[in-house]
C-alpha cells in the first residue's frame, strides 16, 4: 500500500473541472450538491479524515473534498499516490478509496460476471467512486480463465467477495451474493453495466 503523503492543495488539479468552475449553491443537480454538502461539512467538522487519490501527474478524481479543502482554506491535505488506474491497480485503490467523509455506506454491489474482464475492470472503476458502497460482491463463473485470474487478483488485499459457483446462471447467481451480503441496500449490476459518479448517490437519497 502506498504511504500517506502531505500535498499543497494549490498544488492539485481536478480531473474534470465541470461542476467545480462555480460555487456549489450554483450547481444544476440538487441531489450532486446535497452531497457535496455532506463532505465538505463533516470537513468542516473533523478535517479531512481519509487520504486524497492522486495519481503522479497529481491529477484529482472525486474531487468533493479537494473543492472543500480549498473553499474552507485547507492548506495541506493527506494524499495516497498512485501511478495509474490500470486493472491491476483496482484491488488497492478500491481498498483505499471506499474509506470515505460519508457514514452512508449501505449499499452492496452484486455483479455476475462472465466472458469480459475489461467489462468487469470498468464497472469497478464506475463503483470506486460511490461515497454509498460498503460492499462489493462479484459473483465468477468460471467461463473465462482471464476472468477468474483477474477476480483473484481482486480478491487479494481488498474488500471484495469473489463467489466461484460455476456457471450457475444470473438468477442463481444474484441469489448467492444476496446470501453473502451483510448491508441493508442491495444493487444488482451486470458486468457491462457502468455507472457515473452521482448515480447510486441519487438512487440512495431516493430509498432513504
Amino acid at each position: 500500500m502506498p504511504e500517506v503523503v502531505m500535498r499543497k492543495t494549490s498544488d492539485l488539479q481536478f480531473a474534470h473541472m465541470g461542476k467545480f468552475d462555480v460555487p456549489p449553491e450554483e450547481w444544476d443537480d440538487h441531489n450532486e450538491y446535497l452531497g457535496y454538502m455532506d463532505v465538505e461539512n463533516s470537513i468542516r467538522k473533523d478535517g479531512i479524515t481519509n487520504p486524497l487519490m492522486v495519481f503522479e501527474n497529481r491529477v484529482m478524481t472525486g474531487g468533493h473534498r479537494l473543492f472543500a479543502a480549498l473553499r474552507l482554506g485547507i492548506e495541506q491535505v493527506p494524499c495516497y499516490e498512485l501511478p495509474d488506474l490500470s486493472p491491476e491497480t483496482f484491488s488497492t485503490y478500491y481498498a483505499l478509496y471506499k474509506t470515505t467523509e460519508s457514514d452512508n455506506m449501505n449499499i452492496v454491489a452484486i455483479l455476475v460476471n462472465y466472458i469480459s474482464t475489461t467489462s468487469l475492470s470498468w464497472l469497478i472503476g464506475s463503483l470506486i467512486h460511490s461515497d454509498n458502497v460498503g460492499e462489493l460482491v462479484i459473483i465468477d463463473s468460471g467461463t473465462d480463465k482471464n476472468v477468474s485470474k483477474f477476480a483473484n487478483e481482486l480478491e487479494e488485499g481488498a474488500d471484495f467477495t469473489v463467489i466461484r459457483e460455476g456457471d450457475i446462471g444470473w438468477v442463481r447467481g444474484i441469489n448467492a451474493g444476496v446470501g453473502a451480503s451483510s448491508l441493508p441496500y442491495l444493487l444488482f449490476l451486470n458486468y457491462d453495466h457502468v455507472l457515473s459518479s452521482r448515480t447510486i448517490r441519487e438512487m440512495y437519497r431516493m430509498v432513504e
